[in-house]
């Protein structure tokens, strides 16, 4: 297996991924090529730049395909042809976004073996039976949303948790009591429940208070400035294993009709107590999901990936409170990491091979003399000043 191509589109932060025998050529995220900030439009103009490096791929993989992936995918093979690139097989993957998150971050840390813990917003869509937790038997519709792997090479990434979050509108009535924290025969341990995970919380959170729901780094940001304040409403129920749902609306909003003290948020020290309250609601869950992977794990090897593991300030504190830890946080663990994730996921499964080969950088790419680089930015200067003449 000489050159793998993995494609990942997803929702937001489309990217790609150039394998030649274990060794990245080309890692790019789309909005590089575009200049779109988080784009995933098809067609990816950032496909352009596989034919600099090879006019014959052994295999393409699309992964996170949800839009029209017949469309999509075959758009991509009929581009390819016209540029007489040669595409030997593909495969089209729907289903296994934390696995290729917890791939991304493996094959990056240098570790022989790692427990790794992906942290996410809405990963991979799905259904789940429930078996007795409904009266007709019926399976649900849910997301996952938190899961923690074992792993080592080759390509044995093995769950031992998973966190699935379900919209009750769209589900017949459930007992939550006789499926929660229940042991299953596949030997993980499987939650699933109505209520928001961290990961989307966060991102509600982010969205209430001006940001994004994918600016969650401005939210860690602001929480610096922020402090304990009682008239904040608690992230969590009572148990703390859940979230307040009094306080989360399923469709990601804040209940202010219950919560008015956050009906007005034009005080700043008011959003910055409010992204406090979040972000120390993330590192509670940070420490209690590191404290699982060490009870339920094989190895003091630890691997963050996800959305949520891009907030520093919650790695510090695990690092702080596991000194005797051995951590690696993915360099790339939001969605454009997918690529790399499924590229190297599917070489070493494939393949068989147990070399260990993380990238050594995220400059991958082309590369540019400081003459060319020179002249462009000249070009650049004399194009700005041209306009503004006129």
């Amino acid at each position: 297996m000489k050159w793998i191509l993995s494609i990942s589109y997803g929702e937001h932060d489309a990217s790609i991924c150039l394998l030649k025998d274990n060794e990245v050529k080309l890692f790019i995220q789309e909005e590089r090529s575009s200049r779109t900030k988080r784009d995933c439009t098809f067609p990816l103009s950032c496909l352009k730049y596989v034919k600099n490096y090879t006019n014959i791929i052994d295999l393409v993989v699309f992964g996170n395909v949800t839009k029209d992936p017949d469309y999509q995918c075959n758009g991509v093979l009929r581009a390819f042809f016209k540029d007489d690139i040669s595409v030997l097989d593909h495969h089209v993957d729907y289903s296994h976004h934390h696995i290729y998150h917890a791939a991304s971050g493996f094959y990056n840390s240098g570790f022989e073996k790692a427990t790794i813990i992906v942290i996410d917003g809405w990963g991979g869509s799905g259904e789940r039976n429930i078996g007795n937790g409904s009266p007709s038997g019926e399976e649900v519709k849910c997301a996952e949303t938190t899961s923690i792997y074992s792993a080592s090479y080759p390509s044995k990434i093995n769950l031992l948790f998973k966190n699935y979050v379900y919209e009750p509108e769209l589900m017949v009535e459930v007992r939550e009591d006789l499926f929660e924290k229940q042991e299953l025969e596949h030997g993980y341990i499987c939650n699933l429940s109505g209520h928001l995970d961290i990961g989307v919380i966060y991102g509600v959170v982010s969205d209430f208070l001006g940001f994004s729901a994918l600016d969650g780094g401005k939210t860690m940001g602001l929480s610096s400035y922020g402090k304990e304040n009682n008239k904040i409403p608690s992230i969590f129920s009572e148990n703390r294993s859940f979230s307040n749902m009094n306080l989360f609306r399923m469709n990601r909003e804040i209940n202010t009709k219950i919560y008015p003290y956050l009906k007005d948020m034009s005080s700043f020290q008011k959003k910055a107590d409010l992204a406090y309250s979040v972000q120390k609601a993330l590192e509670e869950i940070f420490i209690s999901k590191v404290e699982f992977a060490l009870k339920y794990g094989d190895s003091n090897n630890i691997v963050l990936s996800g959305g949520c593991a891009l907030n520093v300030v919650a790695n510090s504190v695990l690092k702080r409170k596991f000194p005797n830890v051995n951590f690696y946080i993915d360099p790339i663990p939001h969605d454009a990491g997918q690529s790399f994730g499924i590229g190297k996921y599917f070489y070493h499964d494939i393949t068989g091979s147990e070399e260990i080969k993380p990238m050594n950088g995220l400059f991958t790419g082309p590369e540019y003399s400081l003459e060319d680089l020179k002249t462009s930015i000249k070009n650049k200067i004399q194009k700005i000043s041209h306009e503004s003449d006129q």
